[in-house]
């Protein structure tokens, strides 16, 4: 899954971050993040472009999660620009309950007398 934030600088912009987060459906942040945490430096910034935040893997279970993206200045105090109204549907299939689908691996050992329960 990928998040496209759009963005357009009318006026050359040198200390942007994009933000994003994903709520869960009781409305928790699942995740948050921003080009600053992860490392990423935007550059200066002029006219048109596209930030992609891309998820190779996104393991939730079923529900709507809401998005929400924004641009702000490095130290948070000037908001460009903020969207709370994207969301998108997760349909599993797995039947797993709650938000985190930890795809665990499950062995069932059988005890056999004499032998001692590993631990």
């Amino acid at each position: 899954m990928s998040i496209h934030v759009a963005y357009e600088a009318r006026e050359r912009v040198t200390d942007a971050t994009f933000a994003i987060a994903i709520f869960d459906p009781t409305d928790r942040n699942a995740f948050s993040t921003n080009t600053d945490i992860a490392g990423v430096d935007p550059g200066e910034l002029s006219g048109k472009g596209i930030v992609t935040f891309r998820f190779d893997r996104l393991p939730l279970l079923d529900g709507t999660y809401q998005v929400h993206a924004g641009v702000h200045s490095r130290d948070a105090t000037v908001s460009y620009d903020h969207h709370t109204d994207c969301s998108f549907v997760v349909s599993s299939g797995t039947g797993a309950q709650g938000v985190v689908d930890l795809a665990p691996t499950i062995d069932i050992v059988p005890e056999v007398p004499g032998r001692e329960a590993a631990g």
